[in-house]
């Protein structure tokens, strides 16, 4: 009777309208990151052969034990963040949202650390090539060496992506889901996928190294795009806790 939890069935219009009106820009923004590193990686990488998805798919391997952490951290601080705007406290939110990122930072520092000492014997661990593909060609040094030279890709850009994953956690705690869908789909659509086709069309002679240069700037101006939109405090201005159970 206190806080209401058997009154579920009794969910009204407006609530309803709330929860769609910060839901549905996060949703879009997951899908159109989701689908523009999909078509990243199978067009634009894959368009180079077998060896180049097959180094790339090694190497993605390697970057979700680097990234789905940092993702954990990047939830957690949603939830810190919306805790204390309900409590007013706006400034312990900007403080935990930095001791998050700090958190995710040295993981990711380490990560990146990993990625450039040990690049080619961890390629090397999900390389197998049959006697077919050695005939056709493929060959299992080539692949380490692309997949490699990705995961240096991958090195430089980890703090960044750290900075962009806390952030926006941090931001969707706030409810200030809007502008972070509209930023994500115009640097996915201009640098990512944009920025790969160039480098296809124009530096070819790189291979699949160069679609993830382009990737790379993409994710260090996304990282600090976020951090930024977080430190200008405008996320303030937006109202969680209107008060509509009367």
């Amino acid at each position: 009777k206190r806080f209401g939890t058997r009154s579920f069935m009794k969910a009204r219009l407006s609530q309803c309208r709330d929860i769609f009106r910060i839901g549905w820009s996060e949703g879009t923004r997951i899908g159109i990151d989701f689908g523009t590193w999909n078509v990243f990686v199978t067009v634009l990488v894959g368009g180079f052969g077998t060896a180049s998805l097959t180094a790339v798919t090694a190497a993605i391997r390697f970057m979700s034990l680097s990234f789905m952490p940092a993702v954990g951290i990047g939830i957690a601080t949603t939830a810190i963040v919306g805790r204390y705007i309900g409590m007013g406290r706006p400034d312990l939110a900007r403080k935990r949202t930095h001791t998050a990122f700090l958190t995710a930072m040295v993981y990711m520092a380490v990560c990146a650390l990993g990625f450039l000492i040990f690049r080619h014997p961890m390629v090397r661990l999900f390389v197998t090539v049959t006697p077919a593909e050695a005939a056709q060609g493929l060959v299992v040094e080539e692949i380490v060496l692309i997949g490699g030279r990705i995961l240096v890709c991958a090195a430089v850009y980890q703090i960044f992506d750290a900075l962009g994953i806390v952030y926006l956690g941090a931001l969707r705690g706030a409810g200030d889901t809007r502008w972070p869908m509209f930023m994500t789909m115009l640097l996915s659509l201009v640098l990512l996928l944009g920025g790969g086709i160039a480098m296809v069309l124009l530096l070819p002679g790189l291979g699949p190294v160069g679609p993830y240069l382009a990737a790379t700037v993409h994710l260090i101006v996304w990282g600090s795009v976020m951090c930024r939109r977080f430190k200008s405090c405008k996320w303030q201005k937006i109202d969680l806790l209107v008060d509509d159970t009367q």
